[in-house]
């Protein structure tokens, strides 16, 4: 049986940084185009574990995210979607434990269609790649290594959803 526990002192540190724009305010006559970005980076070292990769428990070393959203002109119509990137990693937990986790993607899109400025109709899809999701731990008990890997199956999901504001 494990119990998590704090098993000392950690240093982090991280970075983020977003960006959103809008195509038009560099080109007047462009797209109706919004762009939004972001990625971070962590960074973190707990001392009480031996490393290498012996950083907070389950802290990826960074993510990313990037979407767009095209309204259309003419049309009360908004196209959109966003990605997300969390790349495979693996954290020592203990002198004798670590945890890996696979790359992780998701990809999300939605139409919005707004019939007034109260009242607006969203479909959406989210997890268009349905990857399967990779999660692993390893143990090393004297001259014997234990390793478990779990493969989670990942699941579309769509929706809709009727807005009005009152």
């Amino acid at each position: 049986m494990r119990t998590p526990q704090n098993i000392g002192n950690a240093v982090t540190r991280g970075l983020e940084l977003e960006a959103k724009l809008r195509l038009t305010e560099l080109m007047p006559d462009g797209p109706p185009l919004d762009l939004r970005a972001n990625v971070s980076r962590f960074i973190s070292h707990v001392e009480g574990v031996p490393g290498p990769n012996n950083r907070l428990d389950q802290q990826p070393g960074a993510t990313a995210n990037l979407g767009l959203d095209y309204r259309f002109r003419g049309l009360p119509l908004t196209l959109g979607g966003t990605v997300n990137w969390t790349p495979a990693y693996t954290v020592q937990q203990t002198d004798s434990q670590i945890y890996y986790q696979g790359l992780k993607r998701v990809f999300d899109v939605y139409a919005l269609w707004r019939f007034d400025p109260n009242t607006q109709l969203r479909l959406s899809a989210a997890n268009l790649l349905h990857a399967n999701y990779d999660t692993g731990s390893g143990y090393v008990f004297g001259s014997i290594d234990q390793t478990a890997e779990t493969i989670t199956r990942t699941f579309l999901s769509w929706s809709a959803r009727l807005e009005i504001k009152f």
